[in-house]
């Protein structure tokens, strides 16, 4: 990852910029190291100062993906920009953008829809960091004032997937495998 002398740069970067707030967006593809980055900015701005929201509380369940992968033909993986309903997305980052506190999501597909059910809230502060592989779906790149976009070859990427998805969210590493070319194509397209 970074060094904390690189750390410590993007962050002076990010003061300096911004020396009243502001937005900031982290992304780029799947387990580059997204949250970590987000992680090590918020202990070096502060806790008082910076929050981070995790814009994949955002993502739709896995069923509706795969009814609107019936519906359109193809395959949604978690890199595509229908993994995230679009007006939710704007909502949120517009608030966040507005200075609002917005509420931290989970999904669920019921009766043919997706609905959305609070699980917490995000306090907006000083400095808000957006977290997530599909912040930037949908045009949301207009709202952010500084971006910070991480990339990491794919071969590093299917190392950490098998290694973080097998582990903490028990997939075998044949499925990891299996979708892991797709994910990384929908990530390139979009």
């Amino acid at each position: 990852m970074f060094s904390q002398d690189v750390l410590n740069k993007i962050a002076g970067f990010i003061e300096e910029k911004l020396p009243g707030g502001g937005l900031i967006c982290i992304t780029g593809c799947g387990r580059s190291g997204k949250t970590t980055i987000a992680n090590e900015l918020l202990l070096i701005l502060g806790g008082d100062k910076a929050g981070i929201y995790p814009f994949d509380c955002l993502h739709t369940p896995i069923h509706y993906r795969r009814k609107l992968m019936e519906k359109k033909g193809i395959v949604i993986t978690g890199s595509h920009p229908d993994t995230v309903i679009k007006e939710m997305a704007w909502k949120t980052i517009k608030s966040i953008k507005a200075g609002k506190d917005v509420p931290i999501y989970t999904s669920e597909f019921i009766d043919d829809n997706v609905r959305y059910k609070s699980t917490g809230l995000y306090k907006n502060k000083q400095y808000n960091i957006v977290e997530g592989l599909t912040a930037m779906h949908h045009s949301l790149k207009q709202f952010y004032d500084i971006i910070i976009f991480l990339e990491c070859s794919s071969e590093v990427e299917l190392q950490r997937r098998l290694f973080k998805e097998g582990y903490e969210m028990n997939q075998s590493s044949e499925e990891i495998r299996k979708v892991f070319p797709l994910r990384r194509k929908q990530y390139e397209e979009y």
